[in-house]
């Protein structure tokens, strides 16, 4: 059997950024994760967070 987790990854484009909008939406999920100040033009494999989501499919 197959077990399914929900991960929610958010990120910031910049450091001044906080992201609180993203402390709304925090029920139903098994793992949040959050990268402040990386840039969209920043391939998924490149962030920090990106990275512990591609290692734990």
């Amino acid at each position: 059997m197959i077990t399914l987790m929900k991960v929610k990854y958010q990120r910031t484009s910049t450091m001044e950024q906080h992201g609180e909008r993203f402390g709304m939406d925090v029920d139903g999920y098994d793992l949040i994760l959050f990268d402040r100040g990386i840039s969209g033009t920043k391939s998924f494999r490149e962030r920090t967070n990106g990275m512990k989501i591609i290692t734990i499919v």
